[in-house]
């Protein structure tokens, strides 16, 4: 028998004395059956043969109660989500735009044909633990297979389409023929762009298989949202570095392997700004890709700049997606910089202390690791050793570079003392102080005041 917490048990004994009957539903079911651990304890609960009125009294005789949704007759109790059966009928193209009828008589059958895919339609009886499957979606389950609950009512919410996409990143189950045919038709454009970040967000988190939910959104039709990632199909990259193909072709393994190192990551905004910067690396490549004409490079496919390309579109993006502005910062900096420990221990030999300062100073090193890292094996091998990354870590380490002594040690402040007045000298004197500070000519205030005195004995 299912544990439930007691809430629950208690709601579901409280609509038995009247006649009505709780389920759980939706994905706690799914993966239960798939034995498959869950990372959240959010239930959906359905609750037939009660009015909304009878199930309002019960669940306030047993706390706080949020109604979350009241012409829907969506409820929250703690970690339950608990509705009622409803048909729904669109009455125009935006996407709140349904005329809702509660209907707590409805049938099993026809209310399991208003959710999104069979295998989230599956009913469990919080007290018997009896399975109601009237679809027969463990067909489905067990032979993994993402599949419309009903052609007619999946139309009814375009948002069904990132749910496939997220679902089928999540599973690795195929998408049925029949349901691919029906994400391909149905128009996008009526949906806000939060609802489409929200399950780009969960699908970048939390799924398995990111790369094939990239590749499912194009089989889908909805990457036309997008042309900038579109573009990515038909750039083609250097065989000798990339022999995996073109840079869609790298950027689906790159999430692939981007979701090794994402669980190394606790903090969900990390996962999420790893996960987008990997997704955005190579945006630039498809605008500045061309055939080298001259030197060492004649004949061979280049992307000059894609970096610094890379970071305008991502930032085009992820504001068209509305993005938290931290996030967009973040990812810019990710994509900006995703080359440059290549570059640093390419050219190991002359590489300054100063350098790998700024790197610190500039960078979040985790992540750019793990974008570097999942850019590297983004060629369908499994991530192994680095000697980009091995090199720097034991460079930093012999360096002993303290990050707290990479912020600015001199300040306005102490720059008063020797009478500069605030000024635009001032602020050039403040930055020429602090590039002198990261090359290690000085490591305290007294040290730094006594270098700027130097240069104004030498200005004087």
């Amino acid at each position: 028998m299912v544990e439930y917490k007691k809430n629950i048990i208690k709601l579901a004994k409280a609509a038995k004395q009247q006649g009505g009957r709780v389920f759980e539903v939706g994905g706690t079911v799914r993966d239960r059956l798939l034995n498959r651990l869950r990372k959240n304890e959010d239930v959906d609960l359905e609750v037939y043969g009660l009015s909304a009125e009878k199930l309002e009294d019960i669940l306030n005789s047993l706390g706080k109660v949020n109604l979350t949704g009241k012409s829907f007759a969506v409820y929250r109790l703690g970690d339950a989500e608990i509705s009622l059966p409803r048909e729904d009928r669109r009455i125009g193209m935006g996407h709140k735009d349904f005329k809702v009828k509660v209907n707590p008589h409805l049938s099993f059958i026809e209310a399991c044909r208003r959710r999104d895919f069979t295998i989230n339609a599956i009913l469990q009886d919080v007290l018997t633990g009896e399975i109601i499957d009237p679809l027969k979606a463990q067909y489905d389950l067990n032979h993994k297979i993402l599949r419309a609950c009903d052609p007619k009512h999946f139309f009814e919410d375009p948002l069904r389409v990132y749910r496939a996409v997220r679902f089928r990143a999540s599973l690795g189950f195929s998408l049925d023929m029949e349901t691919l045919d029906q994400c391909r038709k149905m128009s996008l454009q009526n949906l806000p762009e939060e609802r489409i970040f929200a399950e780009i967000r969960k699908m970048l988190i939390e799924a398995e298989y990111p790369g094939l939910g990239l590749h499912t959104a194009h089989a889908c039709g909805v990457l036309y949202k997008d042309s900038e990632i579109m573009d990515m199909l038909t750039c083609p990259q250097e065989m000798e570095w990339h022999p995996e193909g073109n840079v869609f072709i790298h950027t689906v393994l790159s999430l692939e392997a981007a979701a090794y190192y994402r669980e190394f990551l606790e903090d969900d905004q990390d996962k999420l700004v790893l996960m987008l910067a990997v997704l955005f690396h190579d945006i630039g490549k498809p605008l500045t890709t061309k055939v080298g004409m001259e030197g060492r490079k004649k004949d061979r496919i280049i992307s000059p700049g894609h970096q610094g390309a890379g970071v305008k579109l991502t930032e085009v993006i992820l504001n068209r997606w509305k993005a938290p502005h931290k996030i967009i910062h973040r990812v810019k900096n990710l994509v900006g910089y995703h080359h440059r420990i290549y570059d640093l221990w390419k050219a190991r030999e002359v590489v300054t202390p100063g350098a790998i300062r700024r790197l610190l100073r500039d960078c979040e090193l985790q992540l750019l690791k793990y974008t570097f890292l999942s850019d590297k094996f983004g060629r369908g091998q499994p991530p192994s050793f680095s000697p980009e990354v091995n090199w720097l870590e034991k460079t930093i380490v012999e360096l002993e570079i303290d990050k707290q002594k990479l912020k600015p040690l001199l300040m306005g402040r102490h720059l008063l003392e020797l009478g500069i007045e605030p000024s635009p000298r001032m602020g050039e004197i403040l930055a020429k102080a602090y590039e002198s500070q990261m090359d290690g000519e000085f490591d305290s205030v007294d040290e730094g005041l006594k270098l700027v005195e130097q240069w104004i004995n030498q200005d004087n």
